[in-house]
């Protein structure tokens, strides 16, 4: 049962999946960082003590993490 699930730890088979479904992602990925990104530096509220500086913790650590 879980013998597709394991075969994703497999480089070539990873690949191979990944190949097939990145047109079908790419797209929808692109709208959502986008969205995302104005939700966090133009919709959400400003802080009562940081005020507008508050805003970049929205991109920076969501960068921070997946750079590691």
């Amino acid at each position: 049962m879980w013998k597709w699930f394991q075969k994703l730890a497999s480089p070539p088979h990873f690949y191979q999946i990944a190949g097939v479904l990145r047109p079908w992602l790419l797209w929808p990925a692109l709208a959502l960082l986008l969205l995302g990104i104005y939700g966090g530096l133009f919709v959400a509220p400003a802080d009562y003590l940081q005020g507008d500086g508050f805003r970049i913790i929205y991109v920076h650590v969501p960068a921070a993490w997946l750079s590691m």
